[in-house]
This record gives C-alpha cells, sequence and structure tokens, in this order.
C-alpha cells in the first residue's frame, strides 16, 4: 500500500473525509469543514462542522452523515458544513461508511468491533469483532463501482495498513501495509454509486412461508442511447434461507420516440396463455424480455399483427420490445 505526498499540510490532521460529486470533503480534525484540490491538495475552508472522528455519504438519501467520538450521529450540510444532531449513537466510533444500499457502518476503537448504525435511531449493532487491537487516527471508505468497504487501519501491533471489510460478517482482509507504518486519515475513493438502477424496499421483515415484493426502478436519464447496463439485485435473509440473486440489463434504445408508435394495441394485459399484437405498420421484429433481463422470445414477424404464446411463461412482469416501420416501443405486460 504506497504512499504518494501531494499539496501542503493542514493547520491539523484530516479526521475523516468522503467524495460526493467529484468532490473531496474532509474534517479538520477539531471541527472545520473543508473541500480537497485532486490536483495541488489545496484545501478550502466551507466552515466550522462537528469534530467527527468518521464521515460518509449516502447516495440512496444524498445526505452526508458524520459521527463524533463522543457517540453522536449527524447530518451535514454540503454547502455550509453546518451539523444537524440525528441521534445519540455508539461512542467511541473512529471512522464510518456507508455501502451502495444506504447502510451505514462503523468501527468501535474501544470494543474492536465493527458494526451497523441505524441512520434514523442512532441504534449500534454488534457485527463482529476485527481480531486484533485498533486505535489512533485511520479512516475507511467505500468503492462505490464495486461496493467495497477499504479500511486504513492503524493496527497497534503492525501498523498502519489497508484492509478490506465484507459487511455482512465483518471478516477483513489484508492488501498491504503503509510506509513506515503510517496513520492515513481523509481517506476517500473517487466514484459514485450507479443512479440508473434502485430498488425498494431495501430491507424488511417476511413471515414464515410468506413472501414479499421488492420493486426495481430503472432510470435511462443522461445515458447514451445504445448503452446497456447490468447489474445483480443481490438478496440475502437473516438467518440465512439462501441468497437470491436477480439480474437486471437495461438497454438504452437508439431512436426510441413513442409518440410517433401509433396504431398499436396489445391485449389483454394482464394475460394468461396469448397476447395479441395489432399495429398499423408492419411489425419487422418482436423481443421479449423476462423480469431477470433474459431473452425469452425473439422473432421476424413482417405483418401487422402477431399473437404470442405464453402459456409456458412463468408469473410476473414481461417487457415487449416492438419494432415497426414507424419506431420502436416497448410495453410491459403482466401474464399471471
Amino acid at each position: 500500500a504506497n504512499l504518494t505526498p501531494f499539496g501542503g499540510a493542514a493547520s491539523d490532521f484530516v479526521a475523516t473525509a468522503d467524495w460526493v460529486n467529484d468532490v473531496w470533503y474532509g474534517v479538520i480534525y477539531g471541527g472545520t469543514f473543508i473541500t480537497i484540490d485532486m490536483d495541488d491538495g489545496t484545501m478550502t475552508t466551507i466552515g466550522s462542522c462537528p469534530d467527527l472522528s468518521g464521515m460518509a455519504y449516502d447516495w440512496t438519501t444524498e445526505t452526508m452523515y458524520g459521527v463524533d467520538f463522543a457517540g453522536t450521529l449527524w447530518t451535514i450540510d454540503l454547502a455550509t458544513g453546518t451539523g444537524t444532531q440525528v441521534a445519540a449513537t455508539q461512542p467511541n466510533l473512529i471512522t464510518m461508511v456507508c455501502t451502495n444500499e444506504g447502510i451505514l457502518y462503523g468501527f468501535d476503537l474501544s470494543t474492536d468491533s465493527f458494526g451497523m448504525i441505524d441512520k434514523t435511531s442512532g441504534t449500534w449493532i454488534e457485527i463482529a469483532g476485527v481480531g486484533f487491537d485498533f486505535s489512533y487516527a485511520q479512516d475507511a471508505c467505500v468503492d462505490h463501482e464495486t461496493n467495497t468497504i477499504y479500511w486504513a487501519c492503524y493496527d497497534v501491533s503492525l501498523g498502519g495498513e489497508l484492509l478490506t471489510v465484507d459487511a455482512a460478517t465483518g471478516a477483513v482482509s489484508f492488501i498491504g501495509a503503509f510506509p513506515n507504518g503510517a496513520e492515513v486519515t481523509g481517506f476517500a475513493i473517487p466514484g459514485a454509486v450507479e443512479t440508473w438502477i434502485g430498488i425498494d424496499p431495501h430491507s424488511g421483515i417476511v413471515v414464515a412461508g410468506g413472501s414479499g415484493e421488492i420493486e426495481v426502478f430503472l432510470d435511462a436519464t443522461d445515458v447514451a442511447p445504445g448503452t446497456i447496463l447490468e447489474a445483480d439485485v443481490h438478496i440475502v435473509s437473516d438467518p440465512d434461507v439462501g441468497v437470491v440473486d436477480v439480474h437486471v440489463i437495461m438497454d438504452v434504445l437508439t431512436g426510441i420516440d413513442e409518440v410517433m408508435v401509433e396504431g398499436l394495441s396489445i391485449y389483454p394485459n394482464p394475460a394468461t396463455d396469448l397476447v395479441n399484437i395489432n399495429s398499423d405498420f408492419n411489425i419487422s421484429t418482436l423481443k421479449v424480455y423476462n423480469f431477470t433481463g433474459k431473452v425469452v422470445f425473439e422473432g421476424e414477424i413482417n405483418a401487422t399483427q402477431t399473437q404470442i404464446n405464453t402459456s409456458g411463461y412463468e408469473a410476473g412482469v414481461y417487457l415487449l420490445q416492438i419494432f415497426t416501420d414507424n419506431g420502436t416501443l416497448n410495453r410491459n405486460v403482466i401474464i399471471k
């Protein structure tokens, strides 16, 4: 784990930091909210803030959270640095992170443990002890491209080192030691959570033998036509009764103009065995995607009417991608 010095020194060390919309935000020990220029290290003061030991941005709510060593959870105004108290939480938290799911995690210096922080009540839930004594200044952040927690830890026995942390178990993996056992703070990884996909809810309770629904939202705003994006919705349970992975594909099509596609009807919807498609224009090609993004039907039609046999389809929502001589149209149908 190499370190490359650049820029000047702050009035004191930068205790904690995170990266938001291409801006590196930090807190100087004692309570000064700053930005740090990525090119030359220049620090610009925004204002006073709580004396935070940890800070992390929640992309699901677009909120900067902070925690102080005394045990207070805060939200931080990025424009002014002003802190708003949320709740009391675990004291002695030396740093915190927020994963892509919007879950806050912290590192308790007094118990050498890793745990979860409820961002509404401040309730601390210990996940696991990390297996060694950590102390002094340190920081952590999430690589949002991979949703990996990185910890610039200070191990009392071994000195400064870079680790990854498993959010589910608290298990740590060694990457490398910092030169001369350095304490590394103000640690932030450039990047952002993908905003083209979202889910709701992120957590919940399902009674034994019951079921629940999770909505997946896709947003193609500012995504270039012709782009294909893929993601996996990873669903776990506690107690563990298995893992479900749902693969999601968003294909941003070129030249779609639903307003131009008129005289097209799809019925019945919901359907059971058959779906009828009638168009005033020639339908050249038809694709059908299931709820995991898999193509379950693709064929050349070259007619103004067609029928899909859906008797073998699982119940759920399907996407019809209809190519006509007058444009392309996407429509959802429900199969019961």
